[in-house]
């Protein structure tokens, strides 16, 4: 059974992870277990391209296939800041300064692009990414640490992620990228 590292510190991805591995059966073709490390990430303006530097980066450091992750989020009316700068702009931004930003703008559209990149020892790499849209709300959520979480409200819902239920916020995420990952697992396996 082939072994993947999935780099992240993070153990909520690290489980959706494992429960996709389990869900389309690919625990039966490749053992996936989490490899804590932070990455040092490129400055780019696209996360598909940080991400696939990074599983580059990290298989040849540990010679074994790897995925990574990395997501941006990107509002039009802003020239799409923050971008992959989510983690400083939920660190350095609170949801009020956020919505001063976007004062006198109509134009509330708003979007995660969320990537997964892959990489092995062999030369093989690919990356999958999927947006999940939706919009700005009006008034900051009194129900969150992240700023972004309490101002995202995703299409087809009425409140932002920060005040969504852990059923209602898996219903958000565009999981494109986990099917098209599987996808190219299973053509590396053949």
């Amino acid at each position: 059974m082939k072994e993947i590292y999935f780099v992240t510190t993070n153990a909520e991805k690290f489980r959706n992870a494992e429960n996709f591995f389990k869900t389309k059966n690919l625990d039966t073709l490749f053992q996936l277990s989490q490899h804590k490390v932070s990455v040092e990430e490129i400055q780019d303006p696209d996360p598909e391209n940080i991400a696939l530097h990074s599983a580059k980066y990290i298989s040849k450091k540990l010679g074994a296939a790897v995925i990574t992750s990395d997501v941006g989020f990107f509002i039009p009316s802003l020239n799409n800041f923050p971008g992959p700068y989510i983690r400083y702009m939920n660190k350095w931004f609170s949801q009020e300064q956020l919505l001063k930003l976007m004062e006198d703008i109509t134009d509330r559209n708003a979007y995660f692009v969320d990537c997964l990149a892959y990489a092995d020892p062999n030369g093989n790499e690919s990356a999958f990414c999927d947006r999940t849209i939706g919009m700005l709300a009006d008034n900051p959520s009194t129900k969150t640490e992240w700023t972004i979480d309490g101002l995202f409200i995703p299409e087809g819902f009425d409140k932002p992620l920060a005040e969504m239920t852990e059923e209602e916020r898996l219903k958000v995420w565009n999981t494109e990228k986990w099917e098209n990952l599987h996808n190219f697992l299973i053509s590396l396996d053949n």
